[in-house]
């Protein structure tokens, strides 16, 4: 797969676990895959009509860092962060790394990193507090222009319901979602069953399906969806239009837009 938009740079300071919030053993999305979606994604949505600022729901958000990692490449492009997970223990993590758009958020960061240092006086700590106040500079000016409308909650991905409790009257018109893959992470349903289980359901669907037929019960029309996924799984939902699909590594990402 050719880069069309994201450049081939040096992402050292977005790395997971540096300055953004990271569980031990868990991989991260790769920074310029991250931005290349979220790019292609954001220039569909606007040959549809879109305008203005993105409002981006990620409903399988783990604990969140390609979410602050995509707030800090694409600031003027992103006016909302809502994010959701079934398992409630990385949505702390979200939390804690949707408040890094804050200055709140990335002070205590940084209270934190300088702690690390002091205690530990390790070189990589140093590094960390370096990367931290670069992203203060940053923010500083970011805020200039706009804060992030931001919000972390419990959700099933496959529950229409659920989701448009907690959304509200909030408007969703960019949707990014990492599905388990099963490498690390499982898909976890509303009894708390896991995808290996996830075998009949009522609508006999599996989850990827389930979650585009609950998406598309709470998404205006136009509303785009980027979904990375892996070649095990199949996914063919006709209530949304295929914009494009491209492969990176093991990793397939297919482009949906709402009909």
């Amino acid at each position: 797969m050719r880069y069309r938009h994201a450049q081939d740079r040096n992402f050292e300071d977005y790395a997971s676990g540096r300055v953004f919030y990271a569980r031990a053993g868990q991989p991260a999305f790769p920074v310029r895959l991250a931005s290349e979606i979220f790019q292609r994604a954001y220039r569909h949505w606007q040959s549809g009509g879109g305008q203005g600022g993105s409002k981006i729901y990620d409903p399988v958000c783990g604990g969140g860092y390609w979410l602050v990692v995509l707030a800090y490449l694409h600031w003027e492009a992103i006016a909302a962060i809502y994010a959701s997970d079934f398992d409630s223990e990385v949505l702390s993590l979200a939390e804690r790394n949707l408040s890094l758009v804050t200055p709140e958020g990335l002070a205590q960061r940084i209270s934190e990193i300088e702690a690390m240092r002091s205690a530990y006086q390790k070189e990589s700590h140093t590094s960390a507090l370096v990367s931290a106040q670069k992203f203060s500079q940053q923010l500083e000016v970011n805020l200039e222009s706009h804060a992030i409308e931001r919000m972390v909650f419990q959700a099933d991905a496959t529950d229409a319901q659920n989701m448009a409790l907690e959304l509200a009257e909030r408007q969703v018109n960019l949707v990014l979602a990492d599905v388990p893959y099963g490498w690390h992470s499982q898909w976890q349903m509303g009894n708390g069953e896991l995808e290996s289980q996830f075998t009949v359901r009522e609508d006999s669907q599996k989850p990827i399906e389930a979650m585009l037929s609950a998406l598309h019960s709470i998404l205006n029309p136009g509303a785009v969806l980027a979904i990375a996924y892996d070649k095990s799984q199949k996914i063919q939902n006709d209530k949304f239009a295929r914009l494009e699909r491209f492969q990176v590594g093991k990793r397939r990402i297919l482009i949906l837009q709402k009909k």
